[in-house]
């Protein structure tokens, strides 16, 4: 710890921490308060103490105190498995089929240029809105994945990051860290390169767990 950081106070600490997510800082913010009443305020009112320590405050504080030294990362707290990687001249089918079996939102897809892509049930929609003619519908089984990336927009971009990408930078990620840029998914590879094989993947709908992991 440098002499700077030693000088600063609990909630500048807190304030420019990039180990806690906002839920935590608010939360250690409030604990905060309540510890500066208890200390400059020990007799309370006619003697009595302000407050007495609650065994779940104590227990959430240790808990913090754990993940910041040792922090849990993504590919471990989801239990993530290497997903199947689509190829962006495969057939639109493929994907739906995704959907239906697996009830995936998004599939990675491996691009010309050995980028990695994404294929989301939004871009779909957008692309079958755009071709819709009533009374001939739309040719599905005519269509490639990589027609669809054409409909892709921001929010359904992804992000490729290490395998040791940790819960709480995930969570920064999804709201909103990449200059206020939400992605749909995250790709793990082994060193954060997308022209290598994804070994997980993890979304929006796993910020719940995620978050539900650093204990808020």
């Amino acid at each position: 710890m440098s002499n700077e950081t030693q000088r600063l106070t609990f909630y500048e600490l807190v304030r420019r921490s990039k180990d806690l997510t906002d839920q935590q800082k608010n939360r250690l913010r409030d604990v905060g308060d309540l510890r500066n009443a208890i200390v400059h305020a020990p007799g309370g009112w006619g003697q009595n103490p302000i407050a007495d320590p609650r065994e779940d405050i104590v227990s959430w504080l240790e808990t913090q105190a754990e993940l910041i030294e040792r922090p849990p990362l993504v590919l471990t707290t989801l239990k993530l498995q290497p997903p199947r990687v689509l190829d962006s001249n495969a057939d639109l089918i493929v994907f739906l089929d995704e959907v239906r079996d697996h009830d995936f939102s998004q599939s990675p897809v491996r691009l010309p240029n050995g980028d990695l892509g994404l294929i989301t049930t939004n871009a779909v929609t957008r692309w079958i809105a755009s071709g819709y003619d009533e009374g001939v519908g739309v040719a599905l089984d005519q269509a490639e994945i990589a027609d669809v990336l054409t409909f892709v927009e921001a929010e359904d971009q992804l992000v490729v990051k290490p395998r040791n990408l940790r819960v709480v930078e995930a969570v920064r990620l999804f709201a909103g860290a990449l200059k206020g840029s939400i992605p749909a998914a995250i790709v793990l590879t082994e060193d954060g390169k997308p022209e290598h094989k994804p070994i997980g993947i993890c979304a929006r709908a796993d910020v719940a767990e995620l978050l539900q992991a650093l204990g808020v």
